[in-house]
């Protein structure tokens, strides 16, 4: 073997126990002269330890075989159960001979009766035929003054144009007056009491022949001509004095 420095020789050694193929490789990169010593190691070692585990390694102790000792307790046990058996199947058979087979009881169900028909039953009589009273007639309604429903009022007037009085009736009995254009606008002297505005115009018409017609809408439409056909009424009406021109 080469004279090796100390501290390479003991990492040589330290190399070839730990047995890291990296750190050998890198050595033997470093010291290429040294690589062949440090195989020498690294075999050392393996064969050391090939050594130590070849002694600890002993010879396995064939076990020795002891025979065992036979008894005569197996057949006792196996008659012992075969006549236990037996006296339990003996009881057995003992206990569904001596017991009572239980008596069934059967409960008949009733016969449903049995309803005879009819054959002779009587026909029941005929219905008497009902008779519809026609729906007695409405009650007759009478006729309803149209007029009946305006407010009366009470107006007296000695001197004013007919537009201006046309005006005060409709304050007073509380309807709307549309005078239609071309009436007559005179002065005239009216003295009504108790009157509702439809009265007090059919008075005015006739004296101004003009004719008051009602919208039913709560108002008065005037206009200015007269009906030739309709009834002339020369009788003054209840609570009315007649109207007066101013110079007539």
């Amino acid at each position: 073997m080469k004279r090796v420095a100390p501290e390479l020789e003991s990492l040589m050694w330290t190399l070839a126990e730990e047995g890291n193929d990296r750190a050998i490789d890198e050595f033997g990169a470093r010291h290429p002269e040294l690589r062949s010593e440090l195989l020498k190691r690294i075999a050392m070692v393996k064969g050391l330890r090939g050594a130590k585990k070849r002694q600890s390694e002993s010879p396995k102790a064939i076990p020795r075989f002891v025979p065992r000792e036979t008894t005569a307790r197996g057949p006792i046990l196996i008659v012992g159960g075969l006549v236990l058996a037996a006296l339990c199947a003996l009881a057995f058979a003992l206990t569904i001979l001596l017991t009572p087979a239980p008596h069934l009881h059967v409960v008949e169900q009733p016969k449903p009766a049995v309803v005879p028909l009819a054959t002779d039953a009587p026909l029941p009589p005929p219905q008497a035929p009902v008779v519809q009273t026609p729906n007695p007639l409405p009650p007759k309604v009478e006729p309803k003054d149209e007029d009946s429903d305006l407010k009366p009022g009470t107006l007296k007037i000695k001197h004013a144009p007919l537009l201006s009085v046309l005006q005060l009736i409709s304050e007073t009995c509380g309807v709307r007056i549309d005078p239609a254009p071309g009436m007559p606008n005179p002065d005239v002297v009216v003295d009504y009491r108790d009157m509702n505005a439809m009265q007090m115009l059919r008075d005015l018409g006739k004296q101004y022949s003009f004719t008051p017609l009602d919208q039913h809408d709560g108002s008065i439409l005037v206009v200015p001509a007269v009906d030739p056909n309709a009834p002339s009424e020369d009788n003054t009406p209840v609570g009315m004095d007649r109207v007066k021109k101013v110079g007539g």
